[in-house]
């Protein structure tokens, strides 16, 4: 018995050059899936509730590992714990992926003095 064409069109259209079927399970998220966590994130930090806000943005990297938001505003959020060298690595990060991202160099450079002050 053949498949439904509906059924072979989707099959077709996530097969990959080779013939395998990709699993692309998981659509991306959207601008909208991520911008809320993100916001309310920030309104957490803002709260001085680190911990749920590290979580959401943890969450929210695990979704677009490629979100330079998402990286500086944890930065922000493990620098106000005091974790100065986790907080440079996800700047360092979302200067990376995003080099005009507003604010993110002169934190960067203001971390990285607050780090070598405290090995002195």
């Amino acid at each position: 018995m053949s498949p439904r064409p509906h059924q072979h069109a989707r099959q077709s259209a996530s097969a990959t050059p080779s013939g395998a079927a990709r699993l692309d399970l998981c659509p991306a998220p959207s601008a909208r899936d991520l911008i809320l966590p993100l916001r309310r994130a920030v309104e957490l930090h803002l709260r001085g509730e680190y911990t749920q806000a590290e979580a959401r943005l943890r969450a929210t990297l695990e979704m677009a590992p490629r979100l330079p938001q998402a990286h500086h505003h944890l930065a922000v959020v493990l620098a106000a714990q005091g974790r100065t060298v986790e907080a440079i690595r996800h700047l360092e990060e979302a200067i990376d992926l995003d080099p005009n991202l507003p604010g993110a160099a002169e934190r960067l450079s203001g971390y990285r003095a607050d780090a070598r002050a405290r090995r002195a």
